[in-house]
């Protein structure tokens, strides 16, 4: 893959395919990438796989509606985070759970070169910092979408049935200390949701049904999340971000927050090897 110049009046010169890559093509060469980056010792391998990843994924159309992902609300395969809610909620997982809103939201306008220079940035530092990479990507979340607040939430699976723990917080989000490092439901909360239907999902007002939001006296008018997982294996977390507003999040955010996910799972991948 070659790059002659990367204003927007040039175009990125993908060699041996005629015509042009499709968008599904283009997202199974970048997981490709990213797998094999994972697979490779040698930090400036790494690094030239991560950039041509960067690549393939900004290859994708821009000149129309993002591609859905087939976001659909779907039941996790375990039941048991249902049955955990020390209060009766004040809504069904329905009214909460409103993926499917998705796919009724124009995409607004994306700045896809400027996201395309940072991920390359981005690729060269991971090497060599993978949590200051994590942080900025966290950043990199709240600048493509317009978010609020944004953070990891990653997975500890032991004991069972696990928990997740909130890191790299940013935003409105940060001056709250009583949120880094809190802990929060495997299986009765948005992100197990996430992780159990490998899918995004968008939350509205999510203390209406979990009652450990609402203990905490926390307001989220909306919340988009994404599993975070290397190369499809086991499951890390989720990337997630908030909205002061009802309504603000859209299909466009959610394919940007997978795109993202492929790189944060991959840096905490390498920052866990070295901790």
């Amino acid at each position: 893959m070659s790059v002659e110049n990367d204003s927007p009046g040039n175009v990125l010169s993908f060699p041996h395919r005629e015509p042009a890559p499709d968008d599904d093509y283009c997202r199974s060469e970048a997981k490709r990438l990213i797998a094999q980056a994972d697979s490779f010792a040698e930090p400036e391998a790494k690094a030239r796989l991560l950039r041509e990843a960067g690549d393939w994924l900004y290859r994708v159309t821009f000149s129309k509606q993002p591609a859905m992902f087939g976001f659909v609300v779907k039941h996790p395969k375990s039941t048991s985070w249902r049955q955990r809610a020390p209060t009766a909620p004040t809504a069904r997982v329905a009214d909460v759970l409103i993926t499917n809103q998705l796919r009724f939201r124009n995409a607004k306008p994306r700045d896809h070169f400027k996201e395309k220079h940072a991920l390359h940035d981005l690729a060269e530092q991971m090497v060599d910092d993978p949590e200051a990479v994590l942080r900025r990507l966290v950043d990199l979340a709240i600048e493509i979408t317009g978010a609020v607040s944004a953070g990891l939430s990653i997975l500890e699976p032991n004991p069972a049935p696990g928990i997740f723990r909130w890191k790299y917080l940013r935003g409105a989000l940060t001056a709250l200390t009583v949120f880094h490092d809190a802990t929060t439901p495997r299986y009765y909360s948005p992100c197990g949701v996430a992780l159990d239907t490998c899918a995004p999902v968008l939350s509205a007002h999510p203390e209406r049904f979990y009652s450990w939001i609402a203990e905490a006296k926390f307001v989220v008018p909306e919340m988009l999340l994404v599993p975070l997982h290397v190369a499809g294996k086991e499951p890390l977390g989720t990337l997630w971000i908030m909205a002061s507003e009802a309504g603000h999040f859209d299909s466009g955010h959610a394919e940007a927050m997978m795109e993202l996910a492929s790189f944060v799972g991959l840096a905490l991948k390498m920052h866990n090897e070295r901790v």
